[in-house]
């Protein structure tokens, strides 16, 4: 519907009943839209004024806005040389129509959209014509409460129409204690599919809303506007072409401030040089030899650094780098001397394969907590070799929800202290205890306790709870040496 931020400029009635003054205003609004990523705008009101004011008030009314109606009139042919005006200096042509005769005349005189007032919002008469035209709707919703526009945005939407709602105060002038400007927010929630704008009542001076307008994320923007003459004096809310170009001004600053949306922004070069200063490099706090893997223990972190050399932000737990030269104490820890092997792919793949089964066992956690992943001989084993726990509780007494992959087996081991017992909740699995093995099934137990060898697998995947006294880490002895002298066998993983 909107290719670009539109920005309108409403005319209303201060063309004063004057065709020239229009065409001058048309004319100098032309001047200040400057800015090629927008698009722009000039509306006008139409009113059939035999039927739109009563009778007896056309007669004899001190009702300002009455006055200003009567006193404002312009002929159709005089509203159709102004339409033209507009589209001759190059902008879209926007109209409101206060009743049905007026809808008529707007499809006449081809107009490109057609706007709803918010004293309109709710008008259903007039809807029912408006939604007769072939043109996009612009609605604005001052005082409309969320259930109205809920109705009129389901009334549109059910008749295939294509319109924006826009936020609105109706106040005239608005002051900037009630702009309301979260409302624009509010709109985008609820109707994520629909363009939602700002027609702007505050005082011409004031530029601030439409900076927050931007930064909010409305892409259509209107405001009233005028020219002072020695006959006519603005309203408190109208601006000149010089105040409205300070705000298209505002507008373009804040598009170029709020930069590019829906994905992540590009670096600049400074930005990179910058930041890339402030990073501590990666430096030898011993001898390392060949072939050793580069733990945290066996670096320091500090500025300055060298160019190609590692830093702290390289040195993750996902990350396992491996010297592949001697590197002796306090050098720098370069790429050209080392190896790289990057788990995190794995480490997510196990993630995600362990949530898969709990998903289909149908076994229910909590919002939040932990994934403990136990890979002995390495993330890159853990298909063969392993097993993932959910620590539920552990106070005087533990409970655990272990998870055991198709085809992956949890070594042989001891506990010293902790008993334990494995209730099986899905799928089988393979215990053996002190060199004996069974296959327990969906809904068995079986008990663990202190000093008795066990491990077990499962062919085909389980989720098992484990029940069992308070849980002591470092309380688990593997028979096989390598796996305790593996200080990294164990990745956890926060969840929600």
């Amino acid at each position: 519907m909107f290719k670009k931020p539109l920005f309108i400029f409403e005319l209303a009635n201060n063309h004063s009943g004057d065709v020239k003054l229009a065409k001058r205003i048309i004319s100098e609004l032309k001047d200040i839209c400057v800015y090629d990523e927008f698009d722009y705008a000039v509306k006008l009101q139409y009113r059939d004024l035999d039927t739109f004011i009563a009778p007896d008030a056309k007669r004899s009314s001190d009702n300002l806005a009455v006055q200003r109606f009567l006193s404002t009139e312009l002929t159709l042919a005089q509203f159709k040389d102004i339409r033209d005006c507009i589209g001759e200096n190059g902008f879209k042509a926007v109209c409101t129509p206060f009743d049905e005769k007026s809808v008529s005349l707007i499809i006449e005189h081809n107009y490109d959209y057609i706007k709803v007032a918010s004293c309109s919002f709710t008008d259903w008469p007039l809807l029912e014509e408006i939604v007769k035209a072939d043109m996009p709707i612009i609605a604005s919703t001052a005082a409309s409460t969320l259930e109205e526009i809920g109705c009129v945005t389901q009334f549109l939407s059910n008749r295939n129409k294509q319109f924006a709602l826009m936020h609105c105060i109706g106040e005239y002038p608005t002051a900037i204690s009630n702009l309301q400007m979260n409302q624009i927010s509010l709109l985008k929630s609820l109707y994520p599919e629909v363009p939602i704008g700002y027609s702007t009542h505050e005082s011409p001076n004031e530029n601030f809303s439409i900076s927050l307008a931007v930064a909010k994320g409305a892409c259509i923007y209107e405001k009233h506007v005028g020219i002072s003459t020695d006959a006519v004096k603005l309203n408190a809310y109208s601006a000149t072409p010089e105040q409205a170009s300070l705000w298209l001004e505002s507008a373009h600053k804040a598009y170029l401030a709020c930069g590019i949306d829906g994905q992540r922004h590009s670096f600049s070069d400074k930005e990179m040089s910058d930041l890339w200063n402030f990073r501590r490099g990666v430096f030898a706090r011993n001898d390392i030899k060949t072939g050793s893997v580069i733990s945290s223990e066996a670096v320091y972190y500090a500025i300055p650094k060298t160019t190609n050399q590692l830093t702290a932000n390289d040195m993750s737990k996902y990350i396992r780098y491996t010297a592949t030269s001697d590197i002796a104490t306090g050098e720098a820890v370069c790429d050209a001397k080392v190896s790289l092997v990057n788990v995190r792919e794995m480490t997510e793949t196990a993630y995600r394969n362990v949530k898969k089964m709990l998903e289909d066992s149908g076994v229910a956690l909590g919002k939040e907590g932990v994934y403990e992943l136990s890979h002995h001989y390495g993330i890159d084993k853990f298909e063969k070799y392993g097993c993932s726990m959910v620590e539920v509780i552990n106070r005087a007494y533990c409970k655990k929800i272990i998870v055991l992959l198709p085809g992956q087996e949890n070594p042989t081991h001891t506990h010293k202290v902790k008993e334990e017992s494995f209730h099986v909740l899905y799928g089988s699995i393979d215990i053996t205890i002190d060199g004996e093995c069974k296959t327990y099934q969906t809904g068995e137990v079986v008990h663990i306790s202190p000093n008795q060898k066990h491990s077990f697998s499962s062919a085909e995947g389980c989720v098992v709870e484990e029940v069992s006294t308070t849980h002591h880490k470092g309380d688990s002895y593997y028979d096989d040496e390598k796996i305790t002298s593996n200080k990294n066998r164990k990745t956890v993983i926060q969840y929600y």
